[in-house]
């Protein structure tokens, strides 16, 4: 990892040899699900689902409140994994992703994300170490209940980092 000179802060991800298997990230600040946070979400990708548009229809079916959009749970999850990617070079893949349980408007989403594999690719001389790492990233809603999961036995996100 950089050191950063007295008085000053670097922000970054881990390089690839900053990675070991177990690592957890898990330190991302926590999301509240919010009306406004569903509308303008909503407003740039679009949402289909009748429970998610119609209040009375989601308290009629499943009792409660509202419940959040799926692609607003799956953002936020993904977004909070981002601790362990932001030195990103190629493409991720997500696959096999699992919304266990759709929460409502105003649950508070934390997300916590776990180095499963690392694989390293051919060294380069001069260069930093590159390589794949998979990663299985669970968000839990403010009640405890995992909300999403990527299940480690389809882990299929591979990312490259670099330094």
């Amino acid at each position: 990892m950089d050191v950063a000179p007295p008085g000053e802060t670097i922000i970054g991800g881990p390089s690839f040899e900053d990675l070991t298997v177990g690592q957890v990230f898990d330190s991302a600040p926590a999301v509240t699900l919010t009306e406004g946070l569903a509308a303008a979400h909503g407003a740039i990708v679009g949402e289909r689902s009748p429970l998610v548009l119609s209040h009375p229809l989601a308290r009629q079916v499943l009792g409660g409140g509202p419940v959040a959009p799926a692609s607003l749970v799956w953002n936020v999850s993904i977004g909070q994994s981002t601790l362990a990617t932001q030195r990103v070079v190629a493409n991720l893949y997500y696959r096999g992703l699992v919304l266990r349980r759709q929460p409502r408007i105003g649950a508070t989403l934390r997300t916590w994300t776990r180095v499963v594999g690392l694989r390293q690719n051919k060294p380069r001389p001069g260069r930093a170490a590159t390589g794949l790492a998979a990663l299985r990233i669970t968000t839990a809603s403010d009640d405890g209940e995992v909300v999403r999961d990527k299940e480690v036995a389809d882990a299929e996100l591979r990312l490259q980092v670099h330094q």
